[in-house]
């Protein structure tokens, strides 16, 4: 019997893999090899996805323009959103300025919707007091107001999330923006923010909801984040409650 028998085909594609990957320890510690030994990168093709063959350093210039674009894009995203919250941040600090010059529930609504409609670029606005957890309520009430119950069809399924301080952003049907906003027009997204003041104690008490609503789908969108809401919803609780003198 010969014993220059042939090796078994896994013992030469072991043999492969790991001249491979010596290959490759060296290429990564000696990074300028291409650079001091053009000749050899002269003779070397690298395949694209679509077949055709192009030069190493034609490759990696492509890979980095990519790198950089994509680096590019998520800095101008950065960039502009934090420009967005900066002007968020300015139009509820300047809406504080505001009611800290009214001495009435009506002063402060006023200036809230003029500067919801204004400002904050909401068409629809409109306030619910729960008639059953509101006090010394009295007098006419202005359009955008409307006394309710908690168990009011438009809000109840509501309720839960918003006596947890939380925000109800692009979850309401049809029917309950037509019943809650009373509006002819098309609303296509919606957010409702919960008033509340935890009156000295641990539990926070909802006395009221505001709505929001806009014509743009994408406008209230739970993923697009709800710090502002929550801010903004805190400064309406602590001013109205203060003017309503609930209990």
């Amino acid at each position: 019997m010969s014993k220059n028998k042939k090796k078994p085909n896994a013992t030469e594609d072991d043999t492969n893999v790991n001249n491979a990957a010596v290959v490759i320890e060296y290429l990564l510690s000696h990074p300028n090899f291409f650079a001091e030994h053009s000749n050899v990168l002269s003779e070397m093709n690298l395949a694209h996805d679509s077949g055709t063959a192009s030069s190493l350093i034609e490759r990696q210039v492509s890979v980095l323009r990519i790198q950089n674009h994509k680096t590019r894009s998520e800095l101008h995203d950065a960039t502009e959103n934090a420009r967005v919250n900066e002007q968020l941040s300015h139009k509820i600090h300047q809406l504080s300025l505001q009611l800290l010059t009214t001495d009435s529930f009506a002063q402060s609504l006023a200036k809230i919707v003029a500067s919801l409609n204004t400002d904050f670029d909401i068409k629809w606005v409109k306030l619910r007091l729960l008639n059953d957890r509101v006090d010394n309520q009295s007098g006419d009430l202005p359009a955008t107001v409307s006394l309710t119950n908690s168990d009011d069809d438009a809000i109840r399924s509501h309720l839960e999330k918003l006596e947890r301080g939380e925000v109800v952003c692009g979850q309401l049907n049809d029917d309950q923006i037509n019943r809650y906003f009373d509006a002819d027009e098309t609303i296509a997204s919606a957010a409702l923010l919960p008033l509340s003041n935890d009156n000295g104690t641990q539990n926070k008490k909802v006395f009221g909801l505001i709505g929001l609503g806009c014509a743009r789908e994408d406008r209230f969108r739970r993923d697009l984040g709800t710090v502002f809401l929550t801010r903004l919803a805190e400064l309406i609780s602590d001013k109205l409650w203060l003017d309503l003198n609930v209990k």
